[in-house]
């Protein structure tokens, strides 16, 4: 019962933090593919809710699954999904994977959101994308999976690929640039994804491609060499040019990625056709053949068109002119102007169009020229666009003029950066070429001369009545309807926004601004020819001749202005004078002379320094500025002398005041917010009156923050001393070549001096070394003279003794002499006697044999010849040494001789055992050759006997082939037989197991009743208890109320015979619960009787399933047993066919032999 109760209850679930590491474990050891991809994609489903957890415990089963399964696209498929969810989550509790358009800013290219566009969106990188990305990056061998990826036809895979890789570079870029690197098919594998068929591919490689080629000069000359310019603007066509969508700025986003700072492929666009590609997208909105409706997309496209074309003339390359050239004669340069100047452009294009033109014509003579030439049609662009397009007639003015009105008067917040952007062409216009810097300025002060002279005309004929500008403008205006004298209308002089008073100069403060900043251009120093164009400006003169004034230069006229706009409503205008006038005294003695000429100005700036009222510090601080550069460059012969004006501002200001005074300008004014970036004044912030917070120029900036040092200091500088102009950097240069000369020199010398005083020292060093050791030496030598003389004396002595003695010894040697030729002679014929004594030693020794054999004979005489035998014993000692010694030399030569015989009976042996194998094998040759004949015979017989054999044997492969057919076609009938069989007992078990499931059944319903009717007992048992707990509890009762007073016996006697009559009924109850309960037994066992006989049928059916299974068994047996006959007869054939087909191979060979 317990089991099937077991059976019964539902499983447990498991929970999540059971169910991810039992599905990693499945994803990295199960043996079936479909079990782990089954288990990848469980992981996929828990991905999105638990990151953290499949990330931890799958990251590293899913890649080695990814790299195991790498042939299985629906795995492929999952496990990179699975990747990309996890890369993609984010941290936190946001999911990014899900509504991604309504979130992001780039339509969807597939399931899930591009992960370089969420990066550049969210600027977040959580520490589980760095997780994935590292493991993915730890060997390249994953990264070349993933680009091998992109060759299967799959479109998820190779979107999914793209994107996770994506990925990778967002988070670990250097990592994953070299690991794509590092397979040398990578880069062009990834270029030809851009020729794919379907849109979201090919767009998700852009963005990859912008990602890998991005800072890296190498991967983009790769990409370059691709051809990839063509590709990517033949997307660019497809999609409709500058009226596509994002995917044109991608396409355009990469090649300026290509091209970033790098000067080879900016060389390779322009050379290889591209420019006439560019010129025509560039082109599209100012064509006539389509009218062109501007969107945000479209103007983000042409600007960074325009960017692309600013990337190819970088200044400061060497090939940056002939990009220029190129720019010109292919008309891009004409095509961006006309984009500049058209009316219908918005106001965000027309800024970046005027920089781009400004590049490709900066520092190049030619494309100057050519740009001096064109005329445009005015209009202002300050106005709305459909406002500039009415029916009057056409203006065509020459371009600088415009570009100077624009910049001039163009007075709308909104039309600052065009300002700016006209300001930087018309400087890219004057870099580098000092003729039109001249004649600009001498242009322009005719100009500012005539209208002077015609103010002047205009006032006599008015009978000196002043009119006003707006009345003059307006005067004008009416002359120039017919549009042939539009030039008194239309401004565009320098001269008289510097020089001239506008009292409503507050409503465009820019003007002045950037009039100034044009000067400042011109006045760089720099520059070769900056003092001539200083000189120009200086000469000019105003003033009006009928009032008999005499005629103020510039700077006089300046400094005016600038007393009379000290207290101007808007900060700008004094700014702009100040720091104007600053920037042309400093290191101009001329300028600063024509300055201090006016000494009240001086008076009213020295007092406006030191007023007490809370003025701003900016204009305070630039005063005061003002009037310490006019002191550092003032002289002797100055009009304010040098010595005088610094006895007057010191009087009023202090050095320490001034000096403090320049700290605070750099750190609590305006100043001190000045962003040092060029290009922020594109875009500035603006102030609470609505006003761009742009302040200063950056030329002054420069200035001021390179002679911060000499400005504060400048009232320390003695009064008596002339003061020093501002060195060039080329005189710096000049300087600094001749002291490294003589610097040079001077080392050179000091080595020289120093090589020869140590040469000479170390030559006296040695001197006295060798004359001390000479002394000793000569010391040592007197000592031993003296020595040697007394020594010689002794050596003479010893000589006439040693002569003596020489004599002696002479005439011993002849006597030796003398006596060795006796004892040679001596010696010979001691020799001659040796060899006689050994002829005679040989005959004794004959002669002794007989002695001795006469010695028995003559034993008797020896007494007698004793005497003669012992001279004879002597002389025999004397010959057996001598025989002894020749014996030794015997045997010397015998051995020699035995050696040289051994090792020759040892080759003769050798060679005799040749003869003996030869003559061995040539026996054996000989049977062998006998053995062959007979072989022969035999065989020849055993033909005969073999061809009667064959005809036989054919008989017998006839009888085994009848025999193997009756075989098979038996073998069939058997199967036949045992298929029919298998049918029956299939049959047999399908009623078997129908039965048995009934009986199941059965039992179950029997169970289940058993189970209520246990529950039953249960309940009636209990209730059972509790009665007679009611009844111990009444009988407690009773015997409480008994003993407790007599006085209430009727109420208890009542009581208790309302408790007797529930007693009874409980009694009744209870038996009526008996008979039940006796009852239940009865059918409990009528049911356990029934149970009885099924488990009875249950067997007998498992007996006939046995007895059937048997059968099966014994058929299966006998199948087995005549496939074994089978294979043993089949053998038998084999071998029958290769007895014959040896015998017939013999026969063959017995014929041909």
């Amino acid at each position: 019962m317990d089991i099937i109760q077991g059976l019964i209850q539902q499983p447990k679930i498991q929970s999540v933090d059971e169910t991810i590491p039992t599905l990693c474990d499945r994803v990295e050891n199960s043996t079936l593919i479909s079990d782990r991809r089954s288990a990848v994609l469980g992981l996929k489903a828990f991905s999105r809710q638990y990151r953290e957890s499949v990330i931890a415990s799958g990251l590293k089963p899913l890649l080695n699954t990814l790299k195991r399964d790498y042939m299985d696209e629906d795995s492929v498929k999952a496990i990179l999904e699975t990747i990309l969810i996890l890369f993609i989550r984010g941290d936190g509790h946001d999911d990014l994977t899900r509504g991604w358009i309504s979130q992001q800013s780039r339509l969807q290219n597939g399931k899930y959101p591009s992960p370089l566009v969420m990066k550049q969106e969210k600027e977040q990188v959580d520490q589980f994308s760095l997780w994935i990305a590292d493991a993915l990056t730890q060997s390249e061998d994953l990264i070349h999976l993933l680009v091998e990826f992109w060759e299967i036809d799959n479109f998820h895979i190779r979107l999914y690929t793209i994107q996770l890789l994506e990925a990778v570079m967002a988070t670990r870029p250097l990592k994953a640039r070299s690991a794509l690197i590092s397979l040398p098919t990578s880069i062009s594998t990834m270029v030809s994804l851009l020729d794919d068929m379907h849109e979201p591919i090919r767009d998700e490689a852009i963005l990859l491609l912008m990602a890998v080629v991005n800072d890296s000069p190498h991967v983009q000359k790769l990409v370059a060499f691709e051809n990839i310019f063509e590709r990517l603007f033949s997307i660019i066509e497809e999609e409709g040019g500058l009226r596509g969508s994002l995917v044109v700025n991608d396409c355009l986003s990469l090649i300026n990625n290509i091209l970033k700072y790098n000067t080879s492929n900016q060389t390779l666009f322009l050379e290889t056709g591209n420019l006439p590609k560019l010129a025509h997208l560039l082109s599209e909105p100012i064509s006539q053949d389509e009218v062109f409706f501007w969107n945000d997309q479209r103007i983000v496209n042409i600007n960074t068109a325009l960017d692309i074309v600013s990337l190819t003339v970088e200044p400061g390359n060497t090939v940056t002119t002939k990009h220029q050239n190129a720019l010109l004669d292919s008309s891009v340069l004409m095509v961006v102007l006309r984009l500049a100047f058209f009316h219908n452009i918005p106001k965000k294009v027309r800024p970046v169009a005027l920089l781009t033109a400004a590049n490709m014509i900066r520092s190049n003579e030619h494309a100057q020229l050519e740009f001096s030439k064109i005329d445009v049609p005015y209009f202002d662009p300050s106005l709305p666009v459909n406002s500039t397009a009415n029916g009057g007639p056409i203006k065509l003015i020459p371009v600088v003029s415009i570009l100077i009105n624009w910049m001039l008067y163009a007075n709308s917040v909104h039309t600052f950066d065009t300002r700016v952007a006209c300001s930087r062409l018309l400087k890219a216009y004057f870099m580098d070429n000092f003729d039109l810097q001249r004649d600009f300025l001498l242009k322009q002060v005719q100009l500012c001369n005539n209208s002077t002279n015609n103010v002047g005309d205009n006032a006599k004929e008015n009978g000196g009545s002043n009119k006003s500008d707006k009345e003059s403008d307006s005067d004008k205006d009416t002359d120039g309807k017919d549009g042939t004298e539009y030039e008194g209308s239309f401004k565009a002089n320098l001269f008289e926004v510097l020089l001239n008073y506008d009292a409503e100069l507050n409503l465009n403060p820019f003007k002045l601004f950037f009039t100034t900043d044009i000067f400042m251009f011109f006045f760089q120093q720099d520059h070769k020819y900056s003092e001539e164009l200083r000189e120009i400006t200086r000469n000019v003169t105003t003033g009006n001749d009928l009032e008999d004034e005499e005629p103020l230069k510039a700077i006089q006229t300046i400094s005016e202005l600038l007393t009379t706009s000290l207290t101007a409503a808007d900060i700008r205008i004094p700014i702009s004078y100040l720091t104007f006038l600053i920037y042309w005294l400093f290191g101009d003695f001329k300028a600063t002379n024509d300055f201090l000429s006016d000494k009240s100005v001086i008076k009213s700036l020295l007092s406006f320094s030191y007023q007490i009222q809370d003025e701003d510090v900016t204009i305070k601080c630039l005063v005061t500025m003002l009037l310490g550069v006019a002191y550092e460059f003032s002289s002797k012969e100055s009009p304010f002398p040098r010595k005088e004006y610094f006895e007057f501002i010191t009087k009023t200001l202090g050095k320490d005041n001034y000096a403090s005074r320049i700290k605070q300008f750099k750190k609590d004014s305006y100043f001190s917010k000045v962003d040092m970036n060029e290009d922020s004044i594109l875009t500035p912030e603006l102030d609470e009156t609505g006003l761009p917070k742009v302040y200063f120029s950056t030329y002054f900036i420069q200035l001021f923050n390179e002679n911060i040092y000499r400005i504060r200091t400048a009232l320390s500088h003695d009064p008596d001393e002339e003061p020093i102009n501002k060195i060039s950097f080329e005189e710096v240069e000049k300087l600094q070549r001749q002291c490294t000369k003589l610097k040079g020199e001077i080392t050179s010398l000091q080595t020289e001096t120093e090589s020869t005083h140590e040469n000479l020292t170390e030559k006296l060093i040695a001197l006295t070394n060798e004359h001390k050791e000479l002394d000793e030496k000569y010391q040592i030598l007197n000592s031993s003279h003296s020595s040697l003389k007394e020594n010689f004396s002794i050596l003479e002595t010893e000589l006439k003794n040693v002569r003596d003695s020489l004599d002696e010894m002479t005439q011993l040697r002849d006597v030796l002499e003398t006596k060795d030729k006796e004892n040679q002679t001596a010696l010979l014929e001691y020799k001659s006697t040796i060899h006689k004594q050994e002829d005679s030693i040989k005959t004794l020794e004959k002669g002794l044999e007989t002695i001795l054999s006469q010695k028995k004979k003559a034993e008797d005489g020896i007494n007698k010849m004793g005497k003669d035998l012992f001279a004879l014993s002597r002389e025999m000692q004397a010959v057996e040494e001598n025989c002894k010694n020749l014996q030794k030399e015997k045997d010397k030569s015998n051995v020699n001789h035995q050696k040289e015989t051994k090792s020759l009976k040892e080759d003769i042996a050798a060679k005799i055992t040749e003869i003996k194998a030869i003559n061995e094998n040539l026996e054996e040759m000989k049977i062998q050759c006998n053995n062959l004949s007979k072989e022969k015979e035999h065989i020849s017989k055993e033909l005969v006997e073999y061809k009667s054999r064959f005809q036989s044997h054919d008989n017998l492969v006839a009888k085994l082939t009848e025999k193997l057919k009756s075989l098979a076609n038996n073998y069939k009938d058997m199967q036949a037989e045992n298929e029919s069989l298998i049918k029956a007992v299939e049959e047999s078990k399908n009623e078997s197991s129908i039965q048995l499931s009934n009986l199941q059944n059965k039992i179950d319903s029997m169970s289940q009743e058993k189970e209520n009717f246990q529950i039953e007992r249960g309940s009636i048992e209990k209730n059972i208890e509790q009665l007679k707990k009611t009844i111990s509890d009444l009988e407690q009762t009773k015997e409480e109320i008994i003993s407790k007073s007599d006085s209430s016996k009727d109420e208890y006697e009542s009581q208790i015979s309302l408790l007797k009559e529930k007693l009874e009924t409980a009694t009744t109850a209870n038996d009526e619960n008996v008979n039940k309960i006796s009852e239940l037994t009865k059918t409990r066992e009528e049911l356990e009787a029934e149970l009885a006989a099924y488990k009875n049928l249950k067997n007998e059916l498992e007996t006939k399933l046995e007895t059937s299974e048997k059968a099966l068994k014994e058929v299966k047996e006998n199948e087995e047993h005549l496939k074994e006959e089978k294979i043993q007869l089949e053998k038998e054939a084999t071998e029958t066919k290769q007895q014959l087909n040896s015998l017939r191979a013999n026969l063959e060979s017995l014929e041909k032999g």
